[in-house]
């Protein structure tokens, strides 16, 4: 399993510069979902994930996107699988 950390270097006016850990967040690489694709990033607010349905299919909610978030260590939400367009 793949595990997500962040880590930011300390740059604010009269820091050092160096690296350091606050609260450490981490998650592992979340859960494959049937006939989609998922993306990790890091941007301000922490970790996220992005799953893309594949051509064709779409969640049952609609669309073909979602995102969730690692928080408290956890990913935010269970994702539905992605169901072929009817």
């Amino acid at each position: 399993m793949q595990l997500f950390l962040v880590i930011q270097c300390d740059v604010a006016e009269g820091d050092t510069g160096d690296w350091v850990i606050p609260d450490v967040t981490q998650c592992y690489r979340p859960p494959p979902r049937e006939h989609a694709e998922v993306s990790v990033y890091q941007d301000p607010n922490g970790i996220v994930a992005i799953y893309t349905c594949l051509t064709g299919y779409y969640f049952a909610a609609g669309g073909t996107t979602r995102t969730m978030f690692c928080v408290d260590n956890a990913w935010s939400l269970d994702m539905p699988d992605c169901e072929r367009e009817s």
